[in-house]
């Protein structure tokens, strides 16, 4: 009874898992996947259901398998058309229609006939299978469909120069191998040695082909290794510090004679959830790429502390340097709106620098995409670039760029920070992606001082913007409602690490007996903040 709850509480959460990390793509790749997802999940409840049946209506429990059996080829069939042009999208409405009715004769075949299995039955924990004289064939075509999908995921992962479909592919294919050798042991060979009560729970392995696609379909940039290892091994030993004592607990329910099997899954998902949420934090807390978080937040804090009283060429040379060192890269370009409305080069200087006119449509492009950090490699492969990914592609060949932060006071653009190629030759992964979203609003002051400071009038337009931060902080300040109520005694005090900041405290008086309490702690420190 346990494992029958494990498995359809794990087929619950992968199918919830898949289906909400592709909720929001659109493509033909997504639609056969939900499809996939949908399919296997019915599988897995369906097995486990006809393992728990079996002992009291056997008729009923052999339908069960059977249409799982059906459900599983099914998917093997809907993966198969994913895989077979991953990562491109083509549509193949024929093709389609042809799956779609060999789906429709494999499910007559199996569930109709006793071609796969005649019957099932189980004596207590022993489940007794009586395969049909097709069963052997139609596992034989099941197996090679998954070898066939792990051979092109592997020949085309090692003949693509892109590494971001490298990556992907490998993903896909290492999901695949999992899913065979785990199905393989679960499903036949310990239930072969006499470990038939293993049976319903392998259906688990079958979510991780579906998983691994999904998976794949999100990772669009690539991953920093050592990090990508790290989480994972954290990750499993952290399961195993919370789900072996969840597991102990509704073991123990289940043997102090909750049979009920509404009482054991109610236990079962009143203490996982929970636990999860607890194991995710914990995970977060003292886990989570303390290191890389931390170099995230030095950077930050380096370009937070650059003196913008020195001048616009003296702060734009220093934010490069500072930006060079973390990112290693070839190049860094600095465009800035003109007082003409242009796009044009600040840094560095040069007789022909890159100007763009407020009419090109690139502009209108970037001005109506909400990302702003965009890497090359998420224009290749993310689907939330596709529409625009040709026009993006040209654009950042034209700027030499594999990395571009975008300035916007609302959706105008007023900057933009471009990133050449790494001096190593690799590609910006999810570190340095997480980096640059860090530093995009301190680097949007940056392209906000340097579009509105002059060079022979910098220090006057500096005091300038200083003073009206500092005004309307001071005014909020002074127009505190003061809070005078029996038995009440209030006090505050705000405090800023530099002469202007962000932070406030306000009080509005909105009745008799009732204030309104503000608090506002604003990020960063000094004229950013204010």
């Amino acid at each position: 009874m346990g494992l029958i709850l494990a498995s359809i509480i794990v087929a619950v959460i992968a199918t919830w898992y898949i289906l909400s990390s592709i909720r929001y793509l659109h493509t033909t790749t997504s639609f056969f996947l939900k499809l996939s997802s949908v399919s296997i999940f019915f599988y897995a409840v369906l097995i486990s259901l006809g393992y728990f049946v079996a002992e009291s209506n056997s008729s009923l429990a052999t339908l069960f398998i059977r249409t799982s059996g059906a459900l599983a080829f099914v998917t093997f069939i809907l993966l198969l058309r994913i895989v077979a042009f991953f990562p491109y999208q083509k549509k193949l409405p024929l093709l389609n229609i042809l799956i779609f009715i060999a789906a429709g004769v494999i499910i007559w075949r199996i569930v109709g006939t006793a071609d796969y299995v005649e019957s099932v039955r189980r004596v207590q924990f022993e489940f007794i299978r009586f395969d049909g004289p097709m069963h052997s064939i139609y596992a034989l075509i099941g197996v090679a469909i998954g070898i066939l999908c792990i051979a092109i995921c592997l020949i085309r992962a090692f003949t693509i120069s892109n590494k971001i479909y490298k990556q992907q592919l490998l993903l896909i294919a290492s999901g695949y191998f999992l899913h065979t050798i785990f199905g393989y042991i679960f499903g036949v060979y310990l239930p072969g040695k006499g470990f038939s009560y293993l049976y319903p729970i392998s259906t688990i392995p079958s979510f991780l082909s579906i998983a691994s696609i999904a998976f794949a379909l999100n990772a669009t940039r690539l991953f920093h290794l050592p990090t990508a290892i790290k989480s994972i091994t954290t990750r499993f030993l952290i399961f195993l510090i919370f789900g072996i004592p969840i597991g102990f607990v509704v073991a123990s329910a289940y043997l102090l004679r909750l049979e009920s099997p509404w009482v054991s899954l109610g236990v079962s998902i009143f203490l996982f959830f929970p636990g999860f949420k607890l194991a995710n934090r914990f995970y977060e807390k003292y886990f989570i790429t303390i290191q890389n978080e931390s170099t995230r937040e030095a950077l930050e804090a380096a370009i937070a502390h650059i003196n913008l009283a020195n001048g616009r060429d003296a702060v734009l040379n220093e934010l490069v340097g500072i930006l060079q060192n973390t990112f290693t890269c070839n190049s860094i370009e600095i465009l800035v709106e003109t007082e003409q409305g242009k796009i044009e080069q600040a840094w560095p200087e040069t007789t022909r620098p890159k100007v763009l006119e407020r009419s090109e449509p690139i502009l209108e492009t970037l001005s109506v995409i909400s990302e702003k950090v965009i890497l090359k490699t998420d224009i290749i492969s993310s689907p939330a670039f596709h529409e625009h990914k040709q026009a993006l592609l040209d654009f950042f060949e034209k700027l030499s760029a594999e990395a571009l932060v975008i300035s916007k006071e609302g959706q105008r653009i007023i900057g933009m920070f471009i990133f050449g190629a790494k001096l190593s030759g690799a590609d910006y992964d999810t570190n340095d992606y997480l980096a640059l979203n860090t530093i995009q609003g301190k680097l949007f002051v940056i392209a906000y001082y340097a579009r509105h400071v002059e060079r022979e009038a910098l220090l006057v337009t500096v005091q300038k913007q200083i003073g009206l931060a500092d005004q309307i902080i001071h005014s909020v300040q002074e127009h505190i409602d003061p809070i005078i109520y029996p038995g009440v005694d209030t006090a505050y005090k705000t405090f800023s690490t530099r002469k202007l900041g962000g932070d406030l405290f306000d009080s509005v008086k909105i009745s008799e007996h009732r204030w309104f309490f503000i608090l506002g702690d604003i990020a960063g420190k000094g004229l950013n903040a204010a």
